[in-house]
This record gives C-alpha cells, sequence and structure tokens, in this order.
C-alpha cells in the first residue's frame, strides 16, 4: 500500500490499524519550502516501518482543476483540522494553512513547487529507504534516474489529473522497460480496473501494478469490505484470464501472451 503524506489518517495510525503487517510505502510530494517537514515524515516512516520512499514527479504545478477551484472556498479553519491532513501536526496546519488564504491558494503556493534532480538526491541523502519514483512517462527521464541512485521507477500519468493529454501508462511502459534495461523495477498504474489490465500490464514487463480509484469506489460504496471486494474481483478476474492464456503464475505472464492492436493495421 502507498500512503499519501496528504492522507487524513497519519502513518501511526495506519501501522496501528494494520499491526505492522503488510507492504507499506510513504509517497511524499515535493515540497521545497518545508524541508524539516519532509524530514519528519521520511523518519517518522522509517521508525514506523514502512519499506519505501515513493516521489511524486509529475505534479509539478497544481494543475488548472475547476472543480477544485470551487472548493477553494472551503474555509482554512476545516483544512486546518488535523482529521484532514492526519500526518500533518495542528501546528503545521496552522502555519501552512493561514486564516486570511483559500485552500486552493494556498496549496498552490506552498505545496507544489517544482521538482529537481537536486531534490532527488537531497532525499536520498537523508534516508536508506529504497526510493521509487512516481509519473515518469518519458524514457529519457527514466534514464536520467538511474544516474540518481533510484530502485524503481513508477510509470504514472496521475490518472490524467493534471494533464489531461498524456498518454496512456500502457503505451508509455514498453519504453520505459527499455530505457531501464533490468537495471531497476518498473511499476505502473493508470486505467487498471479489471484483471484483464493487470495481465496487459504484466505482460508489457511491469513488475508491479497499482491500482487506485477502483479501491475508492469499493470503500464509497461498502467500506472497508467494499475495498475487499474490489481487490477480490480484480483477483479473480487475473487468475480467470492467466488460465484463459496458459499462464499457471504471473513469471509465466511473457509479451507472448498479448498483441498490440497496431499489429493488425497496416
Amino acid at each position: 500500500m502507498i500512503q499519501s503524506v496528504f492522507s487524513n489518517k497519519s502513518m501511526e495510525e495506519v501501522t496501528e490499524s494494520c499491526k505492522g503487517q503488510g507492504l507499506r510505502w510513504m509517497q511524499l510530494q515535493p515540497l521545497l519550502s518545508e524541508s524539516c517537514l519532509v524530514e519528519d515524515i521520511i523518519k517518522r516512516a522509517e521508525s514506523l516501518g514502512y519499506s519505501g520512499i515513493v516521489i511524486t514527479c509529475d505534479e509539478p504545478n497544481f494543475p488548472v482543476r475547476y472543480s477544485t477551484m470551487k472548493e477553494s472556498k472551503i474555509k482554512n479553519d476545516v483544512i486546518r483540522n488535523p482529521e484532514v491532513f492526519g500526518n500533518f501536526s495542528k501546528e503545521t496546519n496552522d502555519r501552512i494553512f493561514s486564516s486570511e488564504s483559500n485552500f486552493h491558494s494556498e496549496i498552490k503556493k506552498k505545496m507544489f513547487e517544482p521538482i529537481s534532480w537536486d531534490w532527488v538526491d537531497w532525499v536520498r541523502s537523508i534516508t536508506t529507504l529504497p526510493i521509487i519514483l512516481k509519473g515518469i512517462l518519458n524514457p529519457h527521464d527514466a534514464e536520467e534516474a538511474l544516474k540518481h541512485d533510484i530502485q524503481a521507477i513508477y510509470v504514472s500519468n496521475h490518472g490524467g489529473r493534471v494533464l489531461d493529454s498524456v498518454p496512456p501508462t500502457l503505451y508509455a511502459l514498453p519504453e520505459i522497460i527499455k530505457a531501464v534495461n533490468g537495471k531497476v523495477e518498473v511499476y505502473v498504474d493508470g486505467g487498471i480496473r479489471h484483471g484483464t489490465d493487470v495481465l496487459k500490464a504484466l505482460a508489457l514487463g511491469a513488475r508491479a501494478v497499482f491500482v487506485g480509484r477502483p479501491i475508492i469506489w469499493g470503500l464509497a460504496c461498502n467500506g472497508e469490505d467494499g475495498v475487499f471486494d474490489a481487490l477480490q474481483m480484480l483477483g479473480d478476474e487475473l487468475r480467470a484470464v492467466m488460465a484463459s492464456t496458459g499462464c499457471k503464475r504471473t513469471s509465466e505472464v511473457t509479451p507472448d501472451v498479448i498483441r498490440l492492436a497496431s499489429n493488425y493495421h497496416s
């Protein structure tokens, strides 16, 4: 599980809830003006048994989201409530979200700044945990990432919520796989709705496949049981399609089991 730094439950609460079991990674935004906060988040993650730091690379600025602009009328006294950003203390929330400004303007000004390789190197210097770069779509970026002592590349387009003209991740994945040439693991998310999508991603070379919206849908429909059901459905579908393609285990899911649509058009 990847937990966002902006989640409404703290790392401590998540760790207690899962009794320290399961794979847990902490996802960071490039909070360049909040280096002390970033260091605190990382040190807490280390002490609580989190096993990786995911750096969000694909949101260097606050995107134009008209729905979010409408929501900017939310009062900052609501945002400063620790129940909203569970990983931030009340003092941190009070400092970041001043009562004079609205949520949209403050989050844009203080939470989203252009990421740099120097910042990645700085994060690398303050932790021994594996670092995963999330949001890579360009093979040149993947090649550059290898020079900065990262442990995995995470192919993601942020669900189209940052830039709605980016390519589907399954289109970008083969080029990233080729660029890293087995030097680090490659993960992917984006548009994963069925077990067939998981199979396609694995066949194209992904080491792991992540999902986001299906989990939220399950949670919204039926709480914890809904999340379990959503994951169960994906697992059942994957096992079924693996059987249909003659694969007994995921290691047998190779490019041979899929055909690209371009192969059928002249």
